[in-house]
């Protein structure tokens, strides 16, 4: 296990870790401009999507989910793991309705820093996200935000 650690070891087999076929490899040169950014690939130049600007990378992972009405997908950083100079966003996918692929996005945190991604290496984890059946995401956050507020 993880450094002896069964909490540390369950959160690394957390979710679905996504990885590619290939090595990656690129580097940022610090402009945050979306019209000037520049990003050189080195490799993997068919998994990047580099026209987001402002220091971002996203990776197409040429996967699509179908999911029940009441799923969404988390993708976020892999647990316990950290690739130098590159920070996956967290965000979430409304997969029962979205049927494109899902791209990975990334702050690039080291300019001019070459970053590199071993082929078959986990660069996030996709969790499902279920939605609480009859309620509304904005009446279950205000009643969560509501039970915290209590709590404090």
């Amino acid at each position: 296990g993880a450094y002896n650690c069964f909490p540390l070891t369950l959160a690394n087999k957390f979710g679905i870790g996504i990885s590619f076929p290939e090595k990656i490899s690129f580097k940022w040169n610090g402009e945050m401009d979306k019209a000037n950014q520049i990003l050189d690939i080195y490799e993997g130049k068919d998994f990047c999507y580099v026209d987001r600007g402002l220091g971002t990378i996203a990776f197409n992972t040429n996967l699509t989910f179908e999911t029940d009405e009441n799923v969404s997908t988390l993708i976020m950083p892999v647990p316990n793991q950290y690739i130098e100079g590159l920070q996956v966003l967290t965000s979430i996918i409304s997969t029962s309705f979205f049927s494109g692929s899902i791209h990975i996005v990334c702050k690039i945190t080291k300019p001019n820093h070459l970053i590199e991604i071993e082929k078959n290496t986990p660069v996030a984890t996709f969790l499902p996200m279920y939605q609480f059946k009859g309620a509304k995401p904005q009446q279950v956050w205000k009643e969560s935000l509501q039970t915290i507020k209590e709590d404090v």
